[in-house]
Order: structure tokens, then sequence, then C-alpha cells
């Protein structure tokens, strides 16, 4: 068995819509500052099926939802009303708290594309879970985009190769949309203090000092280096992500990332309370 490649597991989300599931899993619950990754593809949407999620809190963490194809309209507690298309970055920092809705409903969003799109948690630092909750929307043109091997690379946040994204992130890392032609080999600067992986959305790719290779709905877990390379035959669509590991690590539950399961408890206790505010 490789232990490098791991299939994401089927989870129930909201009515009849199940996602992929990549992070956490029980031998690998980070990557980076990174706890969480969904997946949800046009095949989980049962048919006549609108994505609906209702008010949740977060704290402790940044959540950021992007897509490849459809629309959704994000609302939280602090205001804002933004839609989301594909290729934006939309960065919500939870901090000490936040509460938001994601709708994908026809009512919502107009769209004539069917909805694809994966989902991010970036746990903050343990002097940084407590600032104030805030919300910033990136535009697709605004983000670094470039060629390089065959592939063109979108850098959603952080640092690689040279380039930096505008967005603000608290501790290091990289957050990259990949989209491999059929041959592609790509070579990537990257820090050798972070831990990476790559999440493979449709085709499959080989990665350097890997044993095997990574199909649809599978993340390869890569080796800490100061460069990453990959290597695909087929055209490939891939999410890479990863950064510094935080020390020390929060504990995960609940839709927070928090110094205890007490700390996370009072939390939840706060927002069924009404603490957090509503969502107009």
């Amino acid at each position: 068995m490789n232990e490098s490649v791991m299939p994401a597991r089927t989870q129930h989300l909201v009515d009849d819509i199940h996602v992929r599931r990549v992070l956490p899993r029980h031998h690998c619950r980070m990557v980076g500052p990174f706890v969480f990754l969904d997946h949800l593809s046009p095949d989980d949407m049962p048919p006549d099926q609108e994505l609906y999620v209702p008010p949740h809190a977060h704290a402790g963490l940044e959540t950021v939802t992007y897509l490849l194809s459809g629309a959704l309209l994000h609302r939280d507690s602090l205001g804002t009303r933004q839609e989301i298309r594909p290729g934006d970055v939309n960065w919500m920092t939870a901090g000490r708290g936040i509460a938001h809705i994601e709708d994908g409903r026809s009512s919502a969003v107009e769209s004539n594309q069917p909805l694809h799109l994966a989902q991010v948690w970036v746990a903050l630092p343990a002097d940084k879970r407590d600032i104030a909750p805030a919300f910033v929307h990136h535009p697709a043109q605004s983000l670094p985009e470039w060629e390089d091997g065959g592939a063109h690379i979108r850098l959603l946040a952080g640092q690689l190769s040279g380039q930096r994204s505008p967005v603000l992130t608290h501790s290091p890392l990289a957050y990259v949309d990949l989209d491999m032609a059929a041959g592609a080999s790509l070579s990537l600067d990257v820090s050798p203090a972070f831990e990476l992986a790559i999440y493979v959305i449709e085709g499959e790719l080989t990665a350097a000092g890997v044993d095997g290779a990574a199909e649809p709905c599978e993340l390869m877990r890569l080796p800490q280096e100061d460069y990453v390379r990959l290597q695909t035959g087929v055209p490939t669509r891939a999410l890479l992500l990863g950064g510094e590991p935080l020390d020390p690590r929060p504990v995960v539950r609940d839709n927070c990332a928090l110094d205890s399961l007490d700390a996370i408890k009072a939390f939840q206790a706060d927002y069924k309370a009404g603490k957090f505010g509503r969502i107009a």
C-alpha cells in the first residue's frame, strides 16, 4: 500500500448531496496549515438538487471556496454579500468567530454551468486565532497566472516560484490551481520548510520522490524539498496546497480550529446564544 497516495472518502454534506472529503485523514490530519479539503463535483449533485448550506459558524481558521464552474453566493454575519465565480478567491478569516451561508440555488445566483468546487480551511497560528473576523474578495483577474512546462498555473494564495498572490495570509503557505496539458512536465520552486500535497481533480500525475501515480479524487503527499516536479501523460487538473506546519497544532472540530476541545465547545455555545450576530 502506498501511504503517500490517499483516496478521498464520501461524506454527507446537506440534503441528498455528498462530497469527496480529502482532509482530514486518519494518518494525515493537516498539510502545513491546511486542515480541511472538500471536493464537490457535478457528479455528486443529484438531479434537480441545488446546494444550500444553512448558517453555521467558524472560529480560529480561514475558509475559501474555489469554483471550477458554476456560481455561489456567500453571505455572512459581517453583512457581506458576494457572488463567487470560477477563478475567484473569496478569503474569509473567521478569527474569533463568524457565521456564513453558502447558496448555490437559482434564486440566489444565475449560472448555466454545473456547480463544481473545492473548499479548504486554513488554520490560524495560535497568536492569530482570536483576531477580528474579515472577508476579502479577489477576482480571478487579480491573481498571478503563468504558463510553464505545458501547465497553466494560477496562484490562489501564498508564494510559489517567485510569484506572490495578493491574498493576505497569516502563515507561509501556497495554494495553487494547476491545469496541465497531456505530456506536461513541470518544476516549481517551493520552500523546503513546506509540507505539501496535491489533489487530482481529473487526469493523472506523478511526482518526483513518490512511488506510483495519483488519479482522480486522490491526494498525494509530496516530499519536503526545495522544488516540486510533476509529470502527466493526460490532461490533468489538480490543486497543490501546503505550507509551514503550525506549532502548536490546533484542535479541529465542529468548523473550528482552536486551542482545545473546551474552547470549541464554548465557542459553539456562544454562537447558539446569538453572540455572533445574524445573517441578514
